[in-house]
């Protein structure tokens, strides 16, 4: 039997949908290990707008959302912290993002932004793009024409970067929702019988050497995945389990947890088990139940510590 907790404190300034928990740390913080600070810089301000999406590319921090200030700098919705202080990744037009960004990697040295923009350093990228280190370019292939809705997620999956949200076209190409950039062109995960995806993909991830997409979808490669599949670099399959379920609604995150591939989302069930909204995925077995626990008692104002900790049967790693 494995149990794990998870804990976090932080003070209760409001309460839309129950209870939510926020840091004043002006949408950025981080943890050393004991305490949380602020990642503000010499201005003193942080972000003035939500953070989305983090990654690490050349020693810096790279962070993208809906903001347009970062260290009370101009940044447009993407920035770089250096360990001291916020910087922008604007190019040589000092533009930034025209939009929001969702989702960052880094491929081939290169990072690698998705989002709901439109341009990029003063041009026009569709959705993704590319920083060199010294200014941004498209990701357009022959076809010319980027992605035609917005990016939500990124992975790289052996040599190819792998984009997924509610989009149909890349590079000019109907791709169905995941599509593939070698660097040159885009291409969709189609599989054998040629459909693709059937609706958004939400989460993507490696595991075990294999693409694991997540989201609303039913279909991929033709086949019924419930809302979780695994792209071999060929075809599609599923992670049903041994009910051939899946999940019972969609998925939008992942992580390695101990060699477990860990799913959450908003689904109850996962492999025909009680799943509250988190699961772990083995080969060889089992979605696994997570407890949530809410400080449901607690008033706005107070410092609260939330603890959740999982329920029923967890295999340990061998």
């Amino acid at each position: 039997m494995l149990n794990w907790a998870i804990k976090t404190a932080g003070e209760i300034t409001s309460r839309p949908h129950g209870v939510s928990l926020w840091l004043r740390l002006s949408y950025i913080a981080r943890w050393d290990g004991a305490n949380w600070s602020d990642l503000s810089g010499p201005g003193g301000t942080g972000m003035n707008g939500w953070v989305q999406a983090l990654t690490v590319h050349d020693d810096h921090l790279i962070a993208g959302g809906g903001f347009t200030q970062a260290g009370g700098q101009i940044v447009n919705n993407i920035a770089r912290w250096d360990g001291d202080s916020w910087s922008s990744l604007s190019g040589p037009d000092g533009t930034g993002m025209s939009h929001t960004v969702r989702a960052l990697t880094v491929h081939d040295g290169e990072l690698i932004a998705g989002g709901h923009f439109s341009e990029a350093g003063g041009k026009t990228v569709n959705n993704v793009a590319a920083w060199d280190g010294l200014d941004w370019s498209g990701l357009s292939g022959p076809g010319g024409t980027g992605v035609n809705g917005p990016v939500i997620v990124l992975a790289v999956h052996g040599s190819e970067l792998i984009a997924g949200d509610h989009f149909s076209e890349a590079g000019g190409q109907t791709v169905n929702y995941v599509a593939s950039w070698n660097g040159v062109d885009w291409s969709g995960l189609d599989g054998p019988d040629g459909t693709g995806v059937d609706e958004a993909v939400c989460g993507l991830a490696v595991h075990d050497g294999d693409l694991i997409a997540g989201g609303a979808f039913v279909q991929a490669g033709g086949q019924t995945v419930n809302r979780i599949a695994r792209w071999d670099g060929i075809s599609w399959s599923d992670l049903s389990g041994p009910d051939d379920t899946g999940t019972n609604d969609a998925v939008f995150a992942f992580a390695d947890f101990n060699g477990d591939l860990m799913a959450g989302g908003r689904f109850s069930t996962a492999g025909g088990q009680p799943a509250a909204r988190m699961g772990a995925w083995r080969r060889e077995a089992t979605m696994t139940e997570m407890l949530r626990v809410e400080p449901n008692q607690a008033d706005i104002g107070d410092t609260v510590l939330v603890e959740a900790r999982s329920q029923g049967p967890v295999s340990a790693p061998d």
